[in-house]
């Protein structure tokens, strides 16, 4: 009997259960999670944990968690301050709480109390709204309107100052990263390690590619099953998503999409057909990508092939999948 697309699995140092009302992982302090929740959706994300913030490299401020990169994601860094998606998203006003620069592009965040030590900090997103929510031990720490400019996805976060419990309560998907000592190379991956994936609920590879992570991968069925993927090209410039299956001596492109750039109206193709909704406008001649997911029947011993590459600038692009045996 088939359990669904809730994901669960054990990865080096990242265990993923069921929690009674979402999904939930525990993470040691290096460690990676991907959060498959995006900007335009509402969700609810938890941290409960120790909280022992890092100094790294050229950051002023010491981090617990970010995106690895340019704090175009979720960031949580010292002093109880917070970052929702550097140039997206922007607190606006606040009724609990407090804003460093209310709406700026630059040097801005929103603050709460200091979670430094051993807390449980939730966050609430709800963009129809405009709202963001920040709870501290069960306490309410901070109460923001928001201005959206852009959405994406939250993505691969590193935790180099938290070790505990990750938990989406509402909203995407969940699923381990690493240890934080480093992915194994493709020669060397198994099928967990595709794509920096977990597995799903009937033990098949499940994981998540993106802007820090483009390329190509590859995982072989190892038995019949459904592939579920999830896909969006969101870039600032020329970008290209492929999905290619083969096996039995056919070989097939199932998805492909290409984007000259942030408002190319080119939608994503499933075996050669336009998906129409994976596009929309938002306003006249700005046309914006939307999460978009599909599936198809795998065959033991085919072979899957993901690739996505470009110049995404601030873009947030997606490739997530999820195998599931028969």
């Amino acid at each position: 009997m088939k359990r669904g697309w809730m994901l669960l699995g054990l990865v080096a140092f990242v265990g993923l259960t069921l929690a009674a009302a979402g999904q939930e992982l525990t993470v040691q302090r290096g460690g990676t999670v991907n959060v498959g929740a995006s900007l335009g959706a509402a969700w609810t994300l938890e941290f409960d944990g120790e909280f022992d913030a890092v100094k790294l490299g050229r950051w002023t401020a010491k981090r617990y968690v970010y995106d690895g990169g340019n704090n175009t994601s979720l960031d949580l860094f010292e002093n109880g301050c917070i970052r929702l998606s550097r140039g997206s998203v922007y607190f606006v006003s606040a009724t609990d709480g407090r804003i460093r620069n209310p709406n700026g592009e630059k040097d801005h965040y929103a603050i709460v109390d200091n979670y430094e030590g051993r807390h449980c900090l939730r966050i609430a997103y709800d963009p129809q709204a405009k709202r963001c929510k920040v709870t501290l031990d069960g306490k309410g720490a901070g109460d923001f309107a928001l201005r959206i400019a852009r959405t994406g996805t939250i993505g691969r976060l590193s935790c180099p100052g938290f070790a505990g419990t990750v938990r989406l309560l509402k909203g995407g998907s969940l699923t381990g990263g690493g240890s934080g000592k480093g992915r194994p190379s493709d020669s060397d991956a198994t099928l967990d390690d595709v794509l920096g994936g977990g597995r799903t609920a009937a033990g098949g590879p499940a994981g998540t590619m993106d802007a820090s992570d483009p390329g190509t991968k590859t995982f072989t069925a190892p038995k019949p099953g459904t592939l579920r993927v999830t896909a969006k090209l969101s870039t600032y410039g020329p970008a290209t998503l492929e999905v290619g299956i083969a096996g039995g001596g056919k070989q097939r492109t199932w998805l492909s999409w290409s984007r000259t750039g942030g408002v190319d109206p080119s939608p994503l193709s499933v075996d050669g057909k336009p998906a129409p909704d994976s596009i929309f406008e938002p306003k006249p001649g700005d046309f914006s990508p939307r999460e978009t997911t599909v599936e198809t029947r795998l065959q033991a011993g085919e072979t899957v092939t993901f690739r996505l590459d470009g110049d995404f600038g601030d873009g947030t692009p997606l490739l997530r999948y999820a195998f599931q045996e028969d």
